[in-house]
């Protein structure tokens, strides 16, 4: 089975069940193990789930292209999955990231001011020493799309 096939069914199933709002993030097979990750711009829940692992399940079963034994699960990305299409970033705008790019020597945590064409707006603060004082600066940059390595969403309580 390959992951553009699963991802053509998941998408003809988003189209076919009245979720319109849902795109799909990230296909993953390991094994007899396919793992569907979506996401909407009004949030996934479990119906959200639920509607599509069934379409999916139904569409492998009855063409065969799987065989009997395999384990199905659709779920939204989590935190610990990364970002990886704008349509993710400008749903959270707004929001922590921890960003690794080629543009940085080190992870940095920053927050999401906009997206563009080319790639992402992000602020930082950044702690500099002056006469044996420190003082922070507010940093607003600019990453594009190609230096992106790696971009999750932090918790912020």
């Amino acid at each position: 089975m390959e992951i553009t096939k699963i991802r053509e069914i998941a998408e003809i199933g988003i189209e076919n069940t009245a979720l319109a709002d849902c795109f799909v993030v990230d296909i993953v097979l390991s094994g007899r193990k396919i793992e569907v990750y979506i996401d909407s711009d009004t949030g996934v829940d479990f119906q959200k789930c639920k509607k599509l692992s069934r379409f999916i399940e139904s569409y492998l079963d009855e063409s065969g292209l799987v065989s009997d034994n395999y384990i199905l699960e659709v779920s939204s990305p989590g935190l610990d999955r990364p970002l990886v299409s704008p349509r993710q970033y400008k749903k959270n705008i707004g929001r922590l990231l921890k960003v690794v790019s080629k543009k940085f020597e080190s992870s940095l945590e920053c927050r999401l001011l906009e997206v563009k064409e080319e790639g992402i707006v992000i602020e930082y603060t950044v702690i500099l020493k002056e006469d044996r004082k420190k003082k922070k600066i507010t940093v607003k940059d600019e990453v594009s799309w190609e230096d992106l390595i790696k971009v999750t969403i932090e918790a912020e309580f």
